[in-house]
């Protein structure tokens, strides 16, 4: 049988060994009862918040009685509360998910119409200047490093990429040639 007395005088001089030993197992599946199944996960948690706050009103609580109830309402209210926070949140999700679902699908077409139009404009594009695209927006590399490759200065890349972003301005739509210019920027 537990000595709640021997507990109680314990928990208020601070000394909470004894309890966590006796009572914090039992309090542990009060709390998983009142959370149900899906959510006794946060057992423990919703104990160690109530622990705490009785901890902090021990100098309140005069009587092991009174003590032992403020712990047992306080893991009440906290599993309602949680119960309650998953509810609303189970709810939001419910509501909110064909929609997401719907604006996913919308961006992917949308994105798709994009890329297809800048893969269009390459194909369009001199031989020299799709190499430039190729080194500089699909494979990521430098200045220097195309240079390096294409065996031209560094000022040669830059004059040649200006000029290839003024030929992707004019075949692109504003969408598509943002998304070029995002793209080189991030670089």
């Amino acid at each position: 049988m537990i000595d709640y007395v021997y507990i109680y005088d314990s928990f208020v001089k601070g000394k909470l060994h004894p309890f966590y030993n006796y009572m914090y197992p039992g309090l542990i599946r009060y709390a998983s009862r009142l959370l149900g199944d899906k959510l006794s996960y946060m057992a423990e948690d919703c104990v160690q918040d109530s622990v705490l706050s009785t901890y902090a009103h021990r100098d309140k609580l005069k009587t092991m009685d009174r003590w032992r109830s403020w712990l047992l309402v306080s893991i009440r209210n906290r599993a309602n509360e949680i119960s309650r926070k998953a509810s609303y949140a189970e709810a939001y999700e419910n509501n909110h998910n064909e929609d997401l679902i719907e604006e996913d699908i919308s961006l992917a077409i949308v994105e798709q119409e994009v890329f297809n139009e800048i893969q269009a404009a390459v194909e369009q594009l001199p031989d020299l200047y799709k190499e430039l695209f190729i080194l500089s927006f699909e494979k990521g590399l430098r200045n220097a490093e195309i240079a390096d490759k294409m065996c031209v200065a560094e000022i040669t890349i830059k004059k040649r990429k200006a000029r290839l972003l003024e030929m992707l301005r004019q075949k692109l739509s504003d969408k598509a040639f943002i998304l070029v210019l995002m793209t080189l920027c991030l670089q």
